[in-house]
């Protein structure tokens, strides 16, 4: 592949300042019920957010798609899934990862540990920082048909 050339206009469409990204409070259904509260800040991507208001810093993603969730101690993502392969990177804090609906397990994700969710694996986490904490997840390739 040959390399390209890209204005710094160009290259500043692609930055994502996090001073600068709106949060929502409401980007997904679960996000109404008290113990699964959180912000979500959509970075690359617009996600698969149910909030149409909620827009993405960098717009320009392919088959990507990079999400910031800020929570407080205790709460966090109810169990769900995707059709798309996931990852959770709790950082600084560290955070209980569920995945399986039926062995319901759970995975103690401490600061640098990331955690890969396969297309379709059930999965939620809770905050257990003393404080709010920010975790990273993000989804890569293309969806799953059907």
């Amino acid at each position: 592949m040959a390399s390209v050339q890209i204005s710094k206009e160009e290259m500043l469409k692609r930055v994502a300042l996090f001073k600068e990204l709106q949060p929502s409070r409401q980007a997904f259904v679960d996000s109404l019920i008290p113990e699964h509260e959180r912000a979500i800040f959509n970075v690359i991507g617009r996600g698969v957010t149910e909030d149409a208001s909620l827009r993405p810093a960098i717009t320009d993603a392919r088959d990507f798609n990079f999400t910031l969730v800020q929570a407080e101690s205790g709460k966090g993502a109810a169990l769900h899934s995707h059709p798309r392969w996931r990852c959770l990177f709790p950082c600084p804090a560290s955070c209980l990862s569920t995945g399986g609906i039926t062995e319901r397990t759970r995975s103690f994700l401490g600061p640098g540990i990331l955690f890969l969710f396969r297309q379709g694996l059930c999965g939620g986490s809770v905050t257990l920082a003393a404080r709010v904490a920010i975790s990273w997840p993000f989804s890569v390739g293309p969806m799953l048909d059907g």
